[in-house]
């Protein structure tokens, strides 16, 4: 039994290092291809990688041109663009229509509540709040009603 454990603790510690060794020979890999996709210069001869960022001027032309892309298909930023605003009777400049608290594009797309009522299901309380509150906005929750009356006297 003594041999069995003398033989197979090292043969661990080697396997052990081993594994280690490829893991890290793995992420310098990697590492290179990701600096790579970035940005950073590595096809110089120097060893030392240097990082290209783009001028301030290019990077605020770049992002002032995105952000008009996108200001052009939805004014408001609320993830429901102007056509779709329009068919949905949403206020195109304001990303909350309702003021339950949760962006139009949200409420048609993610949680299908109606982004022109507040409170879509009737309860009581804001869709914005129920789902913080890990309750479902769809469904009439008496307890959510209650919950709402309370904090409304409370104040």
């Amino acid at each position: 039994m003594k041999k069995v454990l003398y033989i197979g603790i090292p043969l661990a510690i080697v396997l052990v290092v081993v594994f280690v060794a490829l893991v890290v020979s793995l992420s310098r890999t990697s590492s290179r291809k990701a600096d790579q996709s970035i940005g950073l210069d590595d096809s110089s001869k120097n060893t030392q990688s240097q990082v290209v960022f783009p001028t301030s001027t290019q990077a605020t032309k770049n992002f002032d041109e995105r952000l008009k892309a996108a200001y052009a298909k939805d004014g408001d930023l609320d993830a429901l663009l102007d056509e779709e605003e329009k068919k949905n009777s949403t206020d195109e400049k304001n990303p909350d229509t309702d003021g339950d608290g949760l962006l139009d594009g949200a409420e048609v797309y993610k949680f299908k509540t109606n982004p022109l009522k507040a409170d879509t299901d009737g309860d009581g309380m804001k869709d914005g709040m129920e789902i913080l509150r890990g309750r479902d906005p769809l469904k009439k929750d008496p307890e959510a009603a209650v919950q709402n009356k309370v904090s409304a006297t409370s104040r």
